[in-house]
């Protein structure tokens, strides 16, 4: 199942907390978000000490008031910032000699076009498939040998995590298919309930913003108006209390030109609904993904995909008009990468459990698997067992045993039992329904077949981000960026604390660093 088609953890929460109540589950959330371990880290500045270091340790009162100053600082960051309604620019218009501080900026997903895909080239040919994405990457910049997505390296949590700065398992969404056995709820029956989002998107950050104003002079202003944010398409944008100014609901249908009429007309404050100029807006195109998913990321389709979203980048460039690189920052991502995939290398689980007795969430690339009439621990030992003449091809793991670098173990909506396939392998397990789910019709990846089978689909991801065919890309360009450049080591996570930079906006907590994308992205 290709992009926004497929398809929340709650925020990390301690084991204990998974038999809490809704009111009190949500309190610890909301704590767990602003534990410091999880916000986000400078490599260039020195971390403050632990609340029991050896400073403290000679006064007993000292952690008392570091706990109490940090409540302060939770309370105020979450209860004393202006609600949403008072977030939106009340003026249009600038101070008379005055231009904008920051450029307009347009943040751009090309969903599932894999790193490897900017620099593909025609058959039989010199030219690029995407000469449009390469120019903006060579004289731009660019994320050499690609940008790290999240783990699990799919759809949602990615574009969540490039929108907040959060590892999945801070901000809600672990997989494209979660079920919440606390609200007993599937995520993909209610995918704009704002139980499921946590943290804060890039663009609700901007709209408690104040806008600057530079004079000729040299001088700067702050206006008393937040800058203005529209979304043509984003995972998350059409949730209430995180939506931008603008937003429109997910059309699958609507053409790739369309889409650039709606973003430029946001940027140039000629949407009717917004009546103002918007200084920051997402846009999301999901043709690549699709087509990888259908035909393998070595089909006719994927470089005919390719094409299309280059030239359809090529017409936003002209949209916005001349010297669009000195008036405009264009920022263009993708969530994940791509591989192939086959039925000759599908491992069939259902000679592993007998169904009726394990409730699947999701079974590839990524497991997700709920004991329901046996113990966590008898799963476990039947998954090892029953495929440990396939260990190399499938990774089996207690969820307490989940490698640390996934940031995955501290959610409720990891189930106790995890596997994890080889890059380019595939586990299938028929779909259970143990757990009554409104909607089986969403089930990744592969197409459903009559009681729950489906078919191995030709090309997959969400694999392990350390693989090469899952490194997503990062291209930018702009007032903000430097030119003819590249950046190592870039991570999703590290979007959005860029962009909160590039605007000048404080950020809200999040898990990125901007050691690697201060010296290496922007520019001053």
């Amino acid at each position: 199942m290709s992009s926004l088609e497929d398809e929340r953890t709650a925020m990390p929460l301690t084991p204990e907390a998974e038999t809490l109540d809704e009111q009190t589950v949500e309190a610890v959330e909301t704590r767990l978000l602003i534990d410091s371990g999880r916000t986000a880290t400078y490599e260039n500045i020195a971390q403050p000490e632990s609340l029991f270091s050896r400073r403290s340790r000679g006064n007993p009162i000292a952690p008392f008031l570091v706990v109490l100053l940090a409540f302060s600082g939770v309370f105020f960051y979450f209860f004393d910032r202006p609600s949403p309604k008072d977030w939106k620019a009340t003026e249009a218009s600038l101070p008379r000699g005055a231009t904008a501080a920051v450029a307009p900026t347009i943040l751009i997903s090309l969903d599932g076009f894999r790193h490897e895909y900017l620099s593909r080239k025609k058959k039989a040919s010199t030219a690029f498939l995407a000469p449009t994405l390469h120019t903006l990457a060579t004289k731009g910049v660019h994320a050499k040998g690609g940008m790290q997505p999240v783990v699990p390296t799919i759809t949602f949590p990615n574009h969540w995590a490039l929108a907040t700065g959060l590892y999945p398992e801070s901000n809600g969404i672990v997989s494209n298919t979660m079920y919440d056995p606390v609200k007993k709820s599937w995520f993909h029956a209610d995918r704009v309930n704002p139980g499921w989002w946590f943290g804060e998107p890039v663009w609700q950050t901007l709209r408690r913003t104040l806008r600057k104003v530079k004079f000729s002079n040299g001088t700067q202003e702050t206006l008393q108006q937040n800058y203005t944010t529209a979304s043509v398409f984003w995972p998350g944008s059409e949730v209430e209390k995180h939506a931008p100014d603008l937003f429109f609901k997910y059309d699958n249908t609507l053409p790739l030109h369309e889409r650039v009429d709606r973003a430029v007309a946001a940027l140039q404050g000629k949407n009717a609904d917004l009546n103002r100029e918007a200084q920051f807006v997402t846009l999301y195109f999901g043709d690549v993904d699709h087509e990888g998913h259908e035909h393998g990321p070595y089909s006719d389709e994927v470089t005919e995909a390719i094409e299309r979203v280059d030239e359809a980048l090529a017409y936003l460039l002209k949209s916005l008009g001349e010297d669009v690189a000195e008036r405009y920052n264009v920022v263009v991502v993708s969530d994940h990468g791509m591989t192939t995939t086959s039925e000759e290398r599908t491992i069939d689980l259902k000679h592993v459990l007998k169904e009726g007795t394990v409730q699947d969430v999701i079974s590839s690339p990524m497991g997700l698997f709920m004991n329901e009439s046996i113990s966590a621990e008898e799963l476990y030992s039947t998954l090892k067992d029953g495929l440990k003449n396939e260990s190399e091809h499938v990774k089996v793991y207690r969820k307490a045993d989940l490698p640390e670098r996934w940031h995955l173990s501290a959610s409720r909506l990891i189930t106790p039992v995890v596997t994890m396939a080889a890059l380019g392998w595939t586990v299938r397990y028929p779909h259970q329904h143990i757990v009554p789910d409104p909607d089986v019709s969403v089930r990744t990846p592969g197409t459903l077949h009559g009681q729950g089978d489906w078919e191995t689909d030709p090309g997959s991801h969400g694999f392990d981000n350390t693989y090469e065919d899952m490194m997503a890309i990062f291209v930018a360009r702009g007032p903000a960026f430097k030119g003819g450049t590249t950046v190592e080591g870039m991570r999703s996570i590290d979007v959005y604390e860029m962009l909160c930079n590039v605007f000048g906006a404080t950020p809200a907590p999040n898990n990125g660093s901007l050691g690697v994308t201060m010296t290496s992205v922007l520019k001053g």
